[in-house]
Parts: structure tokens; sequence; C-alpha cells
């Protein structure tokens, strides 16, 4: 009984759903109206760019052709990264040469931790 009655409370609540945040449809003159309040707006923003406009008439053509189309190169790492760079292939390499005299000395331990089987 419970659950017909929560079941139907949900089905009444989205069926009136649309029609509780529905808004109220604009007459024609509205629209109108609010087209032209548009155009005025443009023309008035038109008209302030014609007397400062933010970009200067020299740059405002952005033809393919009048672009930089040179190649950007990497520069690669700095001295530093390549310094950095090769302390870690030596620490690297040092481990796994410690590594690789720990398995020569007891070859029977070489199983990996997580490896179960004995």
């Amino acid at each position: 009984m419970t659950r017909r009655l929560i079941g139907g409370f949900i089905g009444v609540g989205l069926a009136m759903a649309p029609w509780a945040f529905a808004q109220e449809p604009q007459t024609m003159q509205q629209a109108i109206q609010f087209q032209h309040l548009k155009d005025k707006e443009d023309a008035r923003q038109a008209a302030l760019e014609a007397r400062h406009p933010s970009v200067p008439a020299v740059n405002t053509s952005r033809a393919a052709s009048e672009w930089d189309t040179s190649t950007v190169t990497d520069p690669g790492p700095g001295p530093s990264q390549l310094r950095q760079a090769i302390e870690w292939e030596h620490h690297k390499d040092a481990a796994a040469a410690q590594q690789a005299a720990l398995e020569a000395r007891h070859p029977s331990d070489t199983r990996s931790v997580g490896d179960s089987s004995k």
C-alpha cells in the first residue's frame, strides 16, 4: 500500500513537472520589441567600435598567407635536465647490478614477493 502511494506521488510529480516549470509563451509583439532593442544595442556597439576600435586597422586582415609558417623546433632539455637524466640512469644501472648480484648469490630465492608457488 505504501509503495503504491509513494509511486503515485512520484508519478503525479513527474506528470506535473513540465507544467510547473513552463514559461508563458511570448507574444509576437514582445518578440518584435525584443528584436528591435537587440538591433538598437548592436548599432550602439558598432558605433563605439568605430570610434575606439579594439583591433588596429593594420591587423584586421587575418588571411592564412600572412601568417608566419616557419617551423618551431624543440630546443630539447637543458644541461641540468641532462645531468639529472644521466644520474638517474647510473642509479638505475647500479640497482640492476645489485639485484643481479643478489640473485646470483641466492638463486633459489628469485621468486617474486607475491608468488606463493613453493
